[in-house]
């Protein structure tokens, strides 16, 4: 449990409702307000492949998280980011998100569940790993290519539809 003075009187807070904070942040494009719950030093691993996913991979700290966080948020539109469950035990909690984003360029959307598992320390998210269906984001991001590639050459793409014309 979390702590914090509220008045004279002491709230207690649940992690979970910390987590449920940050991800309304991230769900509002809020990168500050998601950032200020994770420590300094906070550690981010997305379990799937950097060679088929611009942002697999594991980030060390504040700064280069918001470097990913902004790319992200540059190249795909937040639809839809909702905790499902959360699920706490000790210092770790789990968590089950339902999402949908939209790719800018193409006007291509992804939606399913991803699993967070998050480690607290002294209030703060020191460690966050997610973990997609990497197969299907794989597959996700090479059909992002591959509409790229077509929106660079004489056939168009419509984003919308998903038509070639």
């Amino acid at each position: 449990m979390l702590t914090r003075a509220v008045g004279r009187e002491l709230m207690r807070v649940s992690l979970p409702l910390v987590l449920e904070a940050a991800y309304a942040c991230w769900a509002a494009g809020d990168v500050d307000g998601f950032l200020n719950c994770l420590a300094d030093d906070i550690v981010f691993t997305n379990h799937m492949s950097p060679e088929h996913v611009p942002f697999a991979g594991t980030v060390h700290g504040k700064a280069a998280f918001r470097r990913l966080l902004v790319k992200l948020l540059e190249d795909f539109e937040v639809l839809e980011y909702r905790p499902v469950r959360i699920a706490p035990s000790g210092d770790l909690i789990r968590g089950q998100i339902a999402f949908q984003y939209r790719h800018k360029k193409t006007g291509l959307t992804y939606s399913g569940r991803l699993r967070h598992v998050w480690r607290v320390k002294d209030k703060k998210i020191v460690r966050f790993d997610e973990y997609h269906d990497s197969e299907r984001t794989r597959a996700f991001f090479e059909l992002i290519a591959s509409y790229e590639k077509s929106l660079r050459s004489p056939k168009a793409v419509d984003g919308k539809n998903g038509l070639i014309s």
